[in-house]
């Protein structure tokens, strides 16, 4: 994935979340609403990976790419571990 695709996903990921919010107003649409959060949170997943897997395709034709993916592992982790009420 180029990084245009990781952006559009990330915008496609910001959409599906406003657009589950109004969806959720009604309960005759909360279902959808939270199915398409559902998507979002897919694509909000998967982005972030398929730029680490790019990243780390690439670094082996230069140190630099791999030195910044390991940087936010403790991102990754504080992050999800916060979330997940550790």
């Amino acid at each position: 994935m180029n990084q245009a695709t990781i952006d559009f996903a990330y915008l496609a990921t910001a959409v599906c979340f406003i657009l589950s919010l109004k969806l959720m107003n009604s309960p005759l649409t909360a279902r959808k609403g939270n199915w398409t959060a559902m998507i979002g949170m897919a694509i909000a997943l998967v982005s972030p990976l398929a730029g680490w897997l790019r990243c780390r395709q690439r670094s082996h034709l230069s140190t630099g790419a791999s030195r910044t993916v390991r940087h936010r592992y403790p991102w990754f982790s504080s992050g999800g571990g916060s979330g997940s009420g550790w």
